[in-house]
């Protein structure tokens, strides 16, 4: 299969494709992701056990329609002097005034969104250009219905316990849903692009300081103000860096729409929790929960790590 799209109709942005049969069935297909050549350069994170996870830059298939922001995170401050020119009795009266110039950003941006276990992916936007999705696919999941039909979203039911679930869908030699460190081997179910893979379950717990949830900020491991996601720092204990994870939101399990956007962050590992639920790095501008446990169902984001 061969196409060329000329390098000036090139834009940020994201398109499945499909190979089919001859009687039209699909029989695999591909999420394209187009973005900047440095999308998949990685940012090492350490977590609060220590280990060290290479995330890649930007979340897959993150797309940007607006970002404009200072140059400074922080509020910026001057100290002016004022004093009188003509003295009173040989005194010159003065006073302070300090001048504060906030930061501040504009930011509009999207990714796709992935149902646990599923390479699937789904606009994380309402509008979409040239296709379309199918946000209440029912309840009717299975290995070969997602791969016969990447457009629908199938909502939540028996069928994702009774039939589709898995320990090893994006982690081959898993058979555990203990919380642990243990290491990923890719799936052909996992989004990632080549060289990546799914984030292990204990890959966000550096971004709290007691790698445990918090609803208390002094315990939130970042750095600046709520941005419609966090810039989380990169080390657990001294950080010198930060990754930002934006609050792309989710789509919903009951009805496939989108909840959540600018307000909230879901970002996948690779391990479920239970037969219906699945962990996840799960965070508003409240609280930070480093390995939530949410149903299955729900489309989250995927920040992959490199192999």
């Amino acid at each position: 299969m061969n196409f060329h799209v000329p390098a000036n109709k090139i834009k940020n942005g994201n398109a499945v494709i499909a190979v089919k049969s001859a009687s039209g069935v699909i029989m695999w297909s591909w999420h394209l992701w187009f973005d900047h050549s440095d999308a998949l350069s990685t940012i090492q994170c350490v977590n609060k056990q220590g280990d060290r996870y290479n995330f890649s830059k930007n979340i897959l298939g993150f797309t940007m329609s607006n970002w404009e922001a200072t140059s400074y995170d922080k509020p910026r401050k001057v100290r002016v002097k004022i004093e009188q020119e003509i003295a009173n009795n040989s005194v010159k009266k003065f006073s302070y005034i300090t001048i504060v110039q906030n930061h501040g950003s504009n930011k509009e941006f999207t990714s796709t969104l992935y149902q646990f276990g599923r390479k699937d992916a789904f606009p994380g936007a309402v509008t979409t250009y040239g296709g379309s999705i199918v946000e209440q696919g029912g309840n009717n999941m299975s290995i070969s219905n997602g791969i016969q039909n990447p457009e629908k979203f199938y909502t939540e039911g028996s069928s994702w316990t009774d039939v589709y679930f898995k320990y090893n869908l994006w982690s081959m030699e898993n058979t555990s849903l203990a919380y642990n460190g243990n290491n990923v081997v890719k799936t052909i179910y996992d989004p990632s692009p080549v060289g990546f893979r799914m984030p292990g379950r204990l890959a966000f717990t550096g971004f709290t300081t007691t790698g445990e949830s918090s609803f208390n900020v002094a315990e939130f491991n970042v750095s600046g103000d709520w941005e419609k996601g966090w810039n989380f720092n990169t080390n657990a204990t001294a950080s010198t860096a930060t990754i930002f994870f934006p609050a792309i939101g989710s789509r919903t399990a009951n009805a496939g729409g989108i909840y959540g956007k600018y307000n909230r962050g879901y970002y996948w590992s690779a391990i479920p929790t239970y037969e219906s639920s699945s962990s996840c790095l799960d965070f508003t501008n409240r609280d930070i929960k480093p390995y939530n446990v949410l149903n299955s169902v729900l489309g989250g984001s995927v920040r992959p790590v490199a192999e």
